[in-house]
């Protein structure tokens, strides 16, 4: 397999909003929501911290990579995706038996965050979103390999989590929500960092 070389990292995580505050170990826990400035503000204000946080990474690798948003393959990550969002929702129809909203249902999904940003761009590229429990970036990635091989300059990588709720994951150990981005490409795309 042909190495994979990192054109572009971003980053967002509590804490951290972007890489070089990673790099410098400069921990700001007074740092904003993530911005995901490709999406609409309206559009934007429905957005989980954890869609907006991988929105957020990807601008950022994009960004430092050169890469066009809307051209470029995306393959998205999460273990748990956006199971609070869902969670809420299974409890208001159970509980309160209530109506359900189409809005909210559509930012409970696990693809929400790779949905919006193929809106917002107006991406009509390659696009998938992965769950595969610990071994998501792992997955994520073979699936980054795959794509290079098929004769794409790049591929982003884009995976986060936020903390599980405790009812699906009693026994996980307490995270902030990170999400963290790769602009891919094989030997002949160019410099890489």
């Amino acid at each position: 397999m042909a190495p994979l070389i990192v054109h572009g990292l971003g980053l967002w995580g509590t804490g951290l909003p972007n890489p070089e505050a990673w790099r410098r170990r400069a921990f700001e826990p007074t740092s904003s929501r993530p911005a995901a400035e490709l999406v609409p503000s309206r559009q934007r204000r429905r957005l989980s911290e954890l869609s907006r946080g991988l929105i957020t990474a990807f601008e950022q690798a994009a960004l430092q990579a050169g890469t066009e948003p809307a051209g470029v393959p995306t393959v998205f990550g999460s273990a748990y995706g956006e199971s609070a969002t869902l969670l809420t929702l299974l409890q208001q129809r159970h509980c309160d038996d209530g109506d359900l909203s189409p809005l909210s249902f559509a930012a409970s999904v696990h693809n929400t965050a790779s949905g919006a940003l193929s809106i917002a761009t107006g991406a009509t590229g390659f696009t998938t979103s992965i769950a595969a429990g610990r071994q998501t970036l792992a997955m994520c990635l073979l699936e980054a390999a795959g794509l290079l091989a098929e004769g794409h300059a790049q591929v982003a990588v884009v995976v986060g989590d936020c903390r599980p709720p405790a009812a699906l994951v009693p026994d996980e150990s307490a995270f902030d929500t990170l999400a963290v981005a790769l602009i891919l490409g094989g030997q002949d795309a160019g410099p890489g960092l």
